[in-house]
Parts: structure tokens; C-alpha cells; sequence
């Protein structure tokens, strides 16, 4: 997907089956970081958040770069659906099955103007929140 969007820099963070794949690939605008100490300051970079992904539990990335204010482009897999029912959330859901649908989804969050991510997720997703409700799941068992 980067080498058909060579006006956007991807940069990819983390670990994974597919890492040395892609380093090998070269691709000009396509930076392979692997795992980072620092992982704010990419957050404060960037302009969108990218999670392509088969399978996740609520994942915690997505949170960091919510509370970063970014919007969010994702797989179209039942977490990221069940998060984009949040009202006002800035995350759009990109099937692999459509062809062009991933750029289409990056325009749209780049272009999106009304970004409540930081505010959604520390109303929904804050330690504190998420703390109560684990203990309201346990008192309620």
C-alpha cells in the first residue's frame, strides 16, 4: 500500500512474522522502525494512526494514539467495528476485499474535522474508567 501512495511516509513500529519482509521490499516512503522506547514521540508525528490487523483484543496502541488526538484507520474486524459505533470517534474501518478502500479511508481521516479521539478516550478508556468497570464486573459476579 505505500508504493501506491508514494505522497504519504508510512512508518511502521512494533514487531511481527512480517517485519524482515517488508524491510526488504525498499520501498522509498516506507520506514520500518521494529520496537521503539518512545513511541509518544512517532504518535507526535504522525497524522493518522494505521492499524491493519486479522485479530485483536482491545488493543492499547489505538488508545495511545487516541489520547495523541489522531484519527484512526484500522482492519475491518469486529473490535474496530464495535469502536466505530462511538459517537464522534474518528476511526475508519478498511476492507481488504474492496480494492482502493485502505487510501480512501486514509483521505478521509486526514480530511475528517470533527476529531473527539482524545475526549473519547478518556471518557471510555482511562485508567480510572476502565479500572470501575472491572471492579463493577466483579461485584456484579
Amino acid at each position: 500500500v505505500a508504493s501506491e501512495n508514494p505522497s504519504y511516509l508510512f512508518t511502521m513500529l512494533g514487531e511481527g512474522p512480517l517485519r524482515k519482509e517488508l524491510e526488504s521490499l525498499n520501498i522509498s516512503n516506507l520506514v520500518v522502525k521494529g520496537r521503539v522506547p518512545n513511541v509518544k514521540d512517532y504518535l507526535s508525528e504522525a497524522d493518522v494512526f494505521i492499524m491493519p490487523s486479522r485479530t485483536e483484543g482491545m488493543p492499547m496502541a489505538i488508545i495511545e494514539a487516541m489520547l495523541m488526538g489522531l484519527p484512526i484507520v484500522c482492519s475491518d474486524i469486529p473490535i474496530f467495528r464495535e469502536l466505530s459505533k462511538i459517537e464522534d470517534i474518528a476511526l475508519f474501518t478498511f476492507s481488504t476485499e474492496v480494492p482502493g478502500d485502505f487510501s480512501t479511508k486514509i483521505n478521509l481521516a486526514l480530511t475528517f474535522k470533527h476529531n473527539s479521539n482524545r475526549d473519547i478516550a478518556l471518557k471510555y478508556f482511562s485508567s480510572e474508567v476502565m479500572m470501575n468497570g472491572y471492579v463493577r464486573v466483579i461485584n456484579d459476579w
